[in-house]
């Protein structure tokens, strides 16, 4: 990693701390909307500098502009039926396919594309984090052999809804928090969810089961082929 980017990293990581820290120092005095709406976009915007400071080429682009469009369609189709989309699958395999940096930003931005239609509001760039970090954390799995097992991706993929819960729900909690956190109100939300993440992690894993396979075989052959990489 270039120590620009380091050097990015640690400031960003520190800005966020001096926000939490002086968000929990002053619990009373502090919007808390406003405090997670700033980290949020803080770490958005490091991840996407970081993508945008890579040497990348038109053909590096290419698979995430046609994957971030299936995944945007793929949502709205799906949009009749709560919590039930390929979504979280496509980000996924583009995160195993093509590394972290790709599937985040295929993520997210197919969570800004898709609300175009749906609907945007502050929501969104929670969506966006959401999604983006699990093309961040699928990135991992890039080039190792646990990729490939298509029952041990169906469990993460499962894992991953409820990973995007938590952190839209980070949202809602900061959302009705008006008059101060309370661990009652934080339990509540995350519990309220807990339904809500299991249809859409039980999605996932039939969406998983139909499209992993023949997806990533796709975009290896794809990546290989063309030399698209990290």
């Amino acid at each position: 990693m270039p120590k620009r980017r380091i050097t990015v990293n640690i400031l960003t990581a520190a800005v966020i701390a001096s926000v939490c820290a002086y968000t929990f120092a002053n619990p009373q005095s502090v919007n808390y909307t406003l405090a997670s709406t700033a980290v949020c976009l803080l770490i958005l915007s490091d991840l996407f500098s970081g993508f945008e400071n890579r040497s990348t080429r038109a053909k590096d682009v290419m698979p995430v502009a046609v994957m971030c469009t299936c995944a945007s369609a793929g949502r709205v189709l799906f949009s009749f039926i709560p919590q039930i989309q390929p979504v979280t699958v496509i980000i996924m395999v583009m995160g195993v396919c093509f590394g972290g940096y790709t599937g985040f930003i295929t993520g997210a931005l197919s969570a800004l594309i898709s609300n175009m239609i749906l609907g945007q509001g502050p929501w969104t760039i929670w969506q966006m984090l959401g999604w983006g970090m699990t093309g961040l954390i699928c990135g991992m799995l890039k080039n190792r052999k646990i990729s490939d097992n298509i029952f041990f991706m169906a469990v993460l993929s499962f894992v991953m809804a409820f990973i995007y819960g938590l952190i839209t729900d980070t949202w809602t909690i900061s959302f009705i928090s008006q008059d101060g956190l309370s661990t009652g109100l934080i339990l509540g939300v995350y519990s309220a969810s807990m339904l809500f993440n299991f249809i859409h992690g039980a999605g996932n894993i039939v969406f998983c089961l139909l499209l992993y396979k023949p997806l990533k075989a796709k975009l290896i052959r794809i990546r290989n082929k063309y030399g698209v990489n990290e």
